[in-house]
């Protein structure tokens, strides 16, 4: 059975918490008392948990499905692009070329740089050598999910922030949701090429010398 990092677990749980605050907060501005209701506060953390992560699995599931989408905004570089333009690879380089030579891939599926990191993430995760670069994977999904609570949150914080023009509150909020937004995709871009920097360098050093 596959383990959970926190990291894996805090990438659905923190940004579903988050729109259901949000959902909590328009709801008593239109008017539904969520405080009247009466339950203990045991019940309602259960719910809050349980609506988190719920929530955070469909932030979860929305992201993956626009992952094309999420290609033009830089929070889904391709491998072969990393690869390529990553100076820090450079001296393996010649290692993995061979590696792909040796290898017999399946060139009507896909590149055989996709094909090697298959070859490469698996037996990682095989042999439990995956901790390392999975940490930067874990919160490249991460901000990748916050960028999607950021989009989704976009639209009804522009129309609260008119509808309340009055009130500083939804525009603070909007400035923070585009704040976040902004610095999501540098950070998902950041960690996701040194998800891949790491991935590559951790097999390196367990094949050098075989």
């Amino acid at each position: 059975m596959e383990k959970i990092s926190l990291y894996d677990l805090l990438s659905v749980l923190l940004p579903g918490a988050l729109l259901t605050l949000a959902i909590e907060v328009i709801a008593i501005d239109l008017g539904f008392d969520i405080e009247a209701l009466e339950v203990n506060n045991y019940f309602k953390l259960t719910i809050f948990l349980s609506s988190s992560i719920f929530i955070g699995s469909l932030i979860n599931i929305f992201t993956r499905k626009l992952l094309w989408l999420y290609k033009k905004f830089g929070l889904y570089t391709p491998i072969k692009k990393i690869y390529k333009s990553s100076t820090d690879l450079e001296l393996i380089k010649p290692f993995f070329k061979e590696k792909m030579n040796s290898l017999e891939f399946d060139s009507s599926k896909k590149e055989n740089i996709e094909q090697l990191w298959s070859v490469v993430y698996y037996e990682l995760e095989a042999t439990e050598k995956i901790n390392s670069p999975k940490a930067f994977q874990s919160f490249y999904f991460f901000f990748r999910n916050f960028f999607s609570l950021g989009a989704i949150l976009l639209i009804p914080l522009i129309l609260l922030t008119i509808c309340h023009w009055y009130s500083a509150k939804y525009l603070f909020l909007l400035i923070i949701d585009v704040l976040g937004i902004i610095f999501s995709i540098s950070a998902a871009k950041w960690n996701r090429i040194k998800m891949v920097e790491r991935m590559f360098w951790t097999y390196y050093s367990l094949h050098k010398n075989k």
